[in-house]
């Protein structure tokens, strides 16, 4: 069965204020000791199963060098059988980008670039901790555009304390101005153990306007399609053709393989995440063990309700036809009830392959999600 590949680039010059993801500050020599670890994995996990798409996330793994690109794709295609045509996604931070890196990547292989934009206003680039100007990124942008990346995405946050309706206009209108086919738009979310959070507790920085950020979220998702880049997901727009295949898998509910700390694997009924440690990832990795931190078992219940749940994240919905064929009974069979209330309370709707979120019920989208899971009492 084909499947996505994740593969997790941990390290960071600097830990963005709001990030919780799992990323341990760069050191000279580490990136390569680290590939060989990559390399090693998957040696202990290919069994030559056909991949889509490659997506290597972070970190930052635009801190690679296009070598060390190739290094880390000439293993994927030892190890496992790369299809023709793979979506390969490099998600990268303008200021470690060059017209010369971008060529190189390029020419390497990466064929789709998301880049970490995050917002065009200067006085909230350092309350986020980002290292890059306004200036930067655009100018990173036009270098991706030359170097011949046509599949690029830019990542948006609203909802930052300061940030006005205004500012976050601006920044959409500037980037449909420049091209971009893609753009994911994400809320604010405020973690407890990071510096923002922590910012936001002692009441250095004031907790973002909830009214303010659905207000952004709103004009995004009519603007951008009045631009031609249609929203595809509740947080995805983009251009026909571009919407990204890596993604796509997971809101399907396909298999996964992930690779490095933290990366976490799903298929045959089961949820694996790596442990979120690179130092005891190295350890089980010398000691020729698979690095699992953690293991679900999903009854066919469960899995059910997740591919109802991630298809209804799409515009298009979770789709009738293949839900059928996938379990063998109808979404009716499986979830007559839900079903029938949610759309009793204008909470769901008939779409042209099934069922699908409601406009007005994309920015509130879990308390439909809630219906689907296990004693829930929605």
């Amino acid at each position: 069965m084909a499947t996505g590949l994740y593969i997790h680039i941990p390290f960071c010059h600097q830990k963005c204020a709001y990030c919780d993801f799992y990323s341990v500050p760069v050191e000279l020599g580490a990136i390569e000791q680290y590939l060989e670890l990559l390399l090693a994995e998957a040696r202990l996990r290919g069994a030559g199963q056909t991949i889509n798409t490659v997506f290597l996330g972070g970190g930052t793994p635009s801190l690679l060098s296009a070598r060390q690109i190739s290094t880390v794709l000439e293993g994927v295609s030892r190890y496992f059988c790369l299809a023709e045509g793979a979506e390969i996604t490099l998600e990268a931070n303008p200021e470690t980008l060059t017209p010369q890196s971008l060529s190189a990547y390029h020419a390497a292989g990466i064929n789709r670039l998301s880049m970490g934009v995050q917002t065009l206003t200067p006085a909230l680039l350092p309350l986020l901790g980002r290292k890059h100007t306004a200036k930067e990124a655009l100018t990173a942008i036009a270098w991706a555009q030359a170097a011949g990346f046509v599949n690029l995405s830019c990542d948006l946050i609203y909802g930052i304390p300061g940030q006005t309706l205004a500012s976050w206009q601006d920044d959409l209108r500037t980037l449909v101005a420049r091209g971009l086919p893609h753009l994911s738009v994400y809320c604010l979310e405020i973690y407890d153990e990071t510096p923002l959070g922590r910012a936001v507790a002692s009441g250095a920085v004031q907790r973002p306007d909830d009214d303010a950020a659905a207000d952004m979220y709103d004009f995004a998702r009519d603007y951008l399609p009045e631009q031609g880049v249609q929203q595809y997901e509740i947080s995805n727009f983009a251009r026909p053709g571009r919407e990204c295949r890596h993604n796509l898998n997971y809101w399907q509910n396909g298999d996964y393989l992930g690779l490095g700390p933290a990366a976490c694997s799903y298929g045959q009924d089961t949820r694996e995440c790596n442990v979120a440690d690179l130092q005891t990832y190295k350890d089980l990795i010398k000691s020729g063990q698979l690095p699992t931190g953690s293991s679900e078992h999903l009854d066919e219940r469960d899995i059910a309700a997740e591919t109802v749940i991630l298809g209804l994240r799409l515009s298009t919905g979770v789709d009738q036809e293949a839900f059928a064929k996938r379990f063998g009974y109808s979404l009716e069979a499986a979830f007559g009830d839900e079903i029938s209330q949610l759309l009793q309370k204008g909470w769901l709707q008939r779409s042209e392959r099934g069922y699908a979120l409601p406009k007005h019920m994309r920015p509130i989208a879990n308390a439909v999600f809630c219906s689907f899971l296990r004693d829930s009492n929605t």
